[in-house]
């Protein structure tokens, strides 16, 4: 007859790495009436170069025979350059009206985006 044994595997795992690239998107746009004036401004954000930063991690995973438990730490660390690309629209209404596109493209300032994430899973060695 042949036994099973369960022996405990434990391992710890940390890591520093470099964001190398990275989307930035995002919708912005109002709509404003006031004195026979309607201004509708339509825009999206979009990277105005690339984003840079760094990550950081802890892993820590502990196993019983074929079944491993995972849970992880991990911080992002980001700098990027956003800008507004789009249409803005007035339309002034007095005995006629009269309409005007303006397009935008506006480079912002630099802006900076730090996030912790905290991950779980389990595993099945075979």
């Amino acid at each position: 007859m042949r036994s099973t044994c369960l022996h405990p595997s434990v391992s710890l795992q940390i890591g520093v790495g470099s964001v190398i690239s990275g989307t930035y998107e995002g919708k912005y746009g109002y709509t404003e009436t006031a004195n026979d004036i309607s201004k509708v401004v339509d825009t999206k954000f979009a990277l105005d170069g690339s984003m840079t930063g760094t990550t950081s991690f802890i892993n820590f995973n502990f196993g019983i025979g074929p079944i491993e438990l995972l849970v992880g730490y991990r911080m992002w660390n980001t700098k990027f350059k956003p800008k507004l690309i789009g249409t803005s629209v007035a339309t002034y209404t007095l005995d006629t009206t009269i309409s005007s596109t303006t397009s935008i493209d506006e480079s912002l300032s630099e802006t900076s985006l730090d996030f912790d994430q905290i991950t779980a899973g389990i595993g099945f060695r075979f």
